[in-house]
């Protein structure tokens, strides 16, 4: 009988590479007839998150200073490295983190 591998660690490559690493989870790790239909594109997944983030932005109320908790930085940390190994996958996370500055007076 062959060894049960019954878990292992891929926080440091999840965060490198979202797409490359859980785009396919669903089918290739759970064993699930197919992926959801974010898993079709990044566009579609973008499209979701951000109404995860909208729903989830300041949903535990706000810090003392009167930033979100979650703050909007936290919430798309994730898909940071969305573009990793994509062509202009430097200027997405450029244009994101601009973005992010000029929100984060309203966050």
């Amino acid at each position: 009988s062959s060894p049960r591998l019954l878990g292992t660690m891929i926080g440091r490559q999840a965060h490198a590479d979202p797409w490359g690493l859980l785009a396919t989870v669903d089918t290739d790790v759970y064993g699930e007839p197919e992926n959801p239909s974010t898993s079709a594109s990044r566009r579609k997944l973008l499209h979701a998150y951000g109404e995860y983030c909208d729903a989830t932005r300041g949903r535990f109320g706000t810090t003392k200073d009167g930033h979100n908790i979650p703050s909007t930085r936290h919430l798309v940390h994730p898909i940071q490295n969305l573009f990793f190994g994509e062509p202009n996958a430097k200027r997405w996370r450029r244009a994101m983190d601009d973005a992010l500055k000029k929100d984060s007076k309203n966050d």
